[in-house]
């Protein structure tokens, strides 16, 4: 998108582009990318936040400083100060502001009254540097059924039984509340989603709510279905077909499914032809490596808008040395994929394949800690298992060590604000006896600023309460990718 250098003057009309959104969060903004693709988001002060809603499409950019003096009582030196700021912080983050002249594809309608009514409201309450004050998102989980039992799953998949499940009705009222909490990113996973009997009930409430959500499935998807998919989908919904080769047998021999090749281009091409946005997910390992070019050109022929490629990665509970890369494969990978993307003009053509292994001295380096990338678990996201147990990682085990709280006794924002999330997030330091972190001075920071990956912590030391691998003071670890 163009930025707003060179085209932007004092008669100017702003608005926030359709690809971003506006929430209240501690008492000023949160902006972040409507997008499960794309995890993004900028915090904005309550003066930003207020500069940022007079962006309504008739308002002049000249005319907000004005605006913002008479409504926060500030200079007009302090006001212009805030306005740009806010167009310095969409520059570098986003754009998230755009002229209403650029806006070809509409932009997103900002309910004024409802975000300067809540930053008036407002109450000091403790938090972490980086928590929010409710969910950007879930990751949600209805069932842990599944039709295929690839050799490459991560999930546990645990036997409940069915008097312990959330009752369809729950689901539907914490999604509600999810809704009306600003929560509108939705992702799905299992276990497979399509398998839960009322997925249409769930399908049909975050559609309500405009959520922008993600399917994935390997469930053969017919056509009657898809029909029936694209009755409950909104705009912003999406499904994502799991599919590692169209070889009937290499496919066969990753998902236990005889026929499973031709099933996911089936769903595909079903999909496709009901008019629904297809994404799909290939996992890479030596068996399926060789044909990947094969695979991308035949999505691309299907009409697959986002394709993602990337290499397996350690599962707790069915791991296989077997199935990592070599360097020299995942070289030849990017290279296929780079080659592909240019000459097939498939912008939404990714590849996210690399090593990670914590054995090597320089996957625990200085440069790479400092530029390390946050934890959003309980900090900006949370993730609903079948009973309603609310976790923070979905690879980890489904039990107590993990679980922070349960929505089919409680509310959402009552267990995200709950004693037992915080303390999980941040826990107290003695808990790390043994290790580094007991007497480490960036416990604070790594637990209340970055957040620590419990779940490679665990997979590799196999306690909760251990230094992240990628630490510089942590112990060798594992091959995690």
């Amino acid at each position: 998108m163009r930025p707003l250098h060179g085209v932007l003057d004092e008669n100017s009309a702003l608005v926030l582009s359709h690809e971003w959104h506006l929430r209240p969060n501690h008492g000023a903004g949160l902006v972040y990318r409507f997008s499960n693709a794309e995890s993004k988001h900028i915090r904005l002060t309550s003066h930003e936040t207020v500069a940022l809603v007079l962006c309504d499409g008739h308002t002049r950019w000249g005319e907000i400083p004005d605006l913002l003096s008479q409504m926060l009582d500030l200079s007009e030196e302090e006001a212009r100060s805030i306005n740009q700021k806010l167009l310095e912080k969409s520059e570098e983050f986003g754009p998230f502001m755009v002229p209403l002249s650029q806006a070809k594809e509409g932009f997103t309608r900002v309910n004024a009254g409802r975000i300067l009514r809540e930053l008036a409201a407002y109450h000091p309450q403790p938090q972490t540097a980086r928590r929010l004050q409710a969910p950007l998102s879930l990751l949600v989980l209805p069932t842990y059924h599944c039709q295929t039992d690839c050799i490459y799953c991560y999930a546990e998949r645990p036997a409940l039984p069915s008097d312990a499940l959330m009752t369809p009705d729950r689901w539907v009222e914490v999604l509600t509340e999810a809704g009306q909490a600003g929560v509108d990113l939705i992702t799905f996973s299992g276990g497979d989603p399509l398998n839960y009997p009322e997925i249409d009930l769930l399908l049909a409430v975050v559609s309500r709510y405009r959520m922008a959500f993600l399917l994935p499935t390997k469930t053969l998807v017919t056509r009657r279905r898809a029909g029936q998919l694209a009755d409950l989908f909104s705009e912003v919904g999406e499904i994502q077909i799991s599919i590692d080769s169209i070889d009937p047998d290499v496919a066969a021999r990753m998902t236990r499914v005889g026929d499973y090749a031709d099933r996911a281009k089936t769903s595909i091409a079903n999909l496709r032809a009901a008019g629904l946005p297809v994404r799909t997910n290939t996992v890479i390992t030596p068996l399926n490596v060789s044909g990947v070019e094969d695979l991308i050109r035949e999505l691309h022929r299907l009409g697959v808008g986002r394709a993602n490629i990337t290499n397996y990665s350690r599962s707790h509970y069915r791991h296989d040395d077997g199935l990592f890369l070599d360097q020299e494969q995942i070289d030849a990978l990017q290279a296929t994929v780079d080659r592909l993307r240019r000459e097939l003009e498939w912008p939404e053509l990714k590849c996210n394949a690399g090593i990670r292994d914590f054995m090597r001295a320089e996957s625990r380096s200085e440069d790479a800690w400092k530029t390390r990338a946050g934890c959003s678990g309980g900090f900006s996201g949370c993730v609903i298992l079948p009973n309603g147990d609310v976790a923070l990682c979905e690879q980890v085990p489904h039990d107590e060590r993990f679980v922070v709280g349960n929505v089919a006794r409680r509310s959402l924002l009552e267990v995200w604000n709950s004693k037992e999330l915080l303390d999980f997030i941040v826990p107290d330091r003695a808990r790390f006896s043994g290790f580094a972190c007991a007497d480490c001075d960036e416990f604070d920071s790594c637990h209340r600023v970055h957040g620590r990956c419990f779940r490679d912590a665990f997979f590799n030391y196999g306690r909760i309460y251990a230094p992240s691998p990628n630490c510089p003071r942590a112990g060798p670890g594992i091959r995690v990718a």
